[in-house]
């Protein structure tokens, strides 16, 4: 009977696979469409003109077209929220000095007839907007001109759009002191990088030093950085050193329980694996792609779909919270930007939103406040772990007191988490 049920439960598995691969892209469709990311050529917009030249990354929201083919496709493509883009928001990079140049050549009333408006109504957008407050002079003067030109652009697909400008750059400003960011956040985390390194250096050199004035005995050099050292003031000095720590972190577990509960490393390995693995090849899907239907298609196959669920939610530890807080620092630092039109969409929007909610991760509150505004985008899961590990804690705690009441305890929570995800993924549909 059992041997039953698992075959059907392969076979049923099997044929779930079968069908999320089967999904084909229509391509004929799919290029009536205008490009998600329309880009000019960054590096040579600033170099071959004067120093007072300008490259835009415009935001732009298509307006709504039944009667237009190419809207009709975006709107089938688009409704697939859990596989495929938003296709009606589109990026375009541009430079201003070729864009004035094509615009200048039409006719006035033809330049008129192309500006349909700047875009606010966006919730997504405007947070990247209110943490670019230092464009806002930029979007003053050139806002209507980038959406002439975007409506341009978007003129051979018969649609129009409405636009904002996220920033501009240009050459004085990816070579000026603000790139270089020597604010009181960059030295602080240099003096804490420096600090840091200081104290390693001290407590390695410190315990080397306990090691070859110590007179005890030891079978090998190794097992003087394995015991624990006589006194607070030695174990204090020798907190950071890297002998010491390298063994202790690849020392085994201590005590039966320690030993019993190793083989969970293999799941913890393979869990958190997924975790990275999905967190760093999602960046991916927020950059420049010249072939979206690429991903979009992986998103429709089983390994896609673990990617886009980030895998197994599992975790068996917590990251001190004063290493978050130095991941948050770093995160706030600001770099020159090595160039490319995306970067400070990509980087430096974290960079300000650490700045401004640092306080939020530290307090794990980053899935509750100010979520469109993330700072370090994988704290999510940190947040979520502590947050489950504290109400395991209270749930084990009242299963303890109320022991008659322990298996309905144990019942209704796992009835919740089973209800909560499926409500959570109807809702987000």
């Amino acid at each position: 009977m059992i041997r039953k049920k698992q075959i059907c439960a392969v076979l049923i598995f099997g044929v779930m696979v079968l069908n999320i691969n089967g999904f084909k892209m229509n391509m004929t469709q799919y290029y009536k469409m205008p490009p998600l990311n329309d880009l000019d050529d960054y590096d040579r917009c600033l170099q071959e003109f004067n120093d007072e030249s300008l490259y835009c990354f415009v935001r732009a929201d298509i307006i709504a077209q039944p009667n237009v083919e190419a809207w009709q496709v975006i709107r089938n493509v688009s409704q697939c929220v859990k596989h495929h883009f938003n296709h009606s928001h589109l990026y375009f990079g541009i430079c201003l000095e070729w864009c004035q140049s094509q615009i200048d050549a039409l006719p006035n009333d033809d330049v008129r007839d192309l500006y349909k408006g700047i875009l606010k109504n966006n919730k997504v957008v405007n947070t990247y907007l209110n943490l670019f407050k230092s464009e806002e002079n930029n979007r003053q003067l050139y806002n209507e001109l980038m959406n002439k030109c975007v409506n341009l652009r978007l003129k051979k697909f018969n649609l129009t759009a409405e636009s904002v400008i996220e920033y501009c750059d240009s050459y004085k400003s990816n070579n000026n002191e603000r790139a270089l960011s020597s604010d009181r956040w960059n030295i602080t985390f240099y003096v804490v990088v420096c600090v840091l390194i200081l104290l390693i250096t001290c407590s390695s050199f410190y315990d080397l030093y306990l090691k070859h004035k110590s007179t005890e005995q030891f079978p090998t050099d190794v097992d003087h950085y394995k015991k624990s050292p006589a006194g607070i003031v030695q174990k204090l000095g020798v907190g950071f050193s890297l002998a010491r720590n390298w063994y202790r972190l690849r020392q085994e577990p201590n005590g039966k329980i320690g030993r019993d509960l190793r083989s969970m490393d293999c799941i913890k390995f393979f869990a958190m694996f997924l975790v990275v693995f999905a967190h760093t090849n999602w960046i991916a899907f927020e950059s420049a792609l010249n072939d979206p239907q690429d991903e979009e298609e992986v998103l429709h196959t089983a390994a896609g779909s673990v990617l886009e669920n980030k895998g197994f939610d599992i975790s068996f530890g917590h990251l001190l919270t004063i290493l978050y807080g130095f991941i948050v620092l770093l995160s706030g630092v600001y770099f020159p930007n090595p160039g490319g039109p995306m970067y400070r969409h990509l980087v430096e929007r974290e960079t300000l939103a650490c700045r401004k909610n640092w306080w939020i991760n530290i307090l794990y509150l980053n899935n509750h406040i100010n979520i469109d505004e993330r700072c370090v985008l994988q704290g999510w899961y940190l947040a979520s772990d502590t947050h489950s590990f504290i109400l395991s804690l209270i749930i084990l705690i009242l299963a303890h007191r109320f022991s008659n009441l322990r298996k309905w305890i144990y019942a209704a929570t796992v009835a919740i988490f089973t209800v909560i995800p499926g409500v959570v993924q109807r809702w987000s549909v």
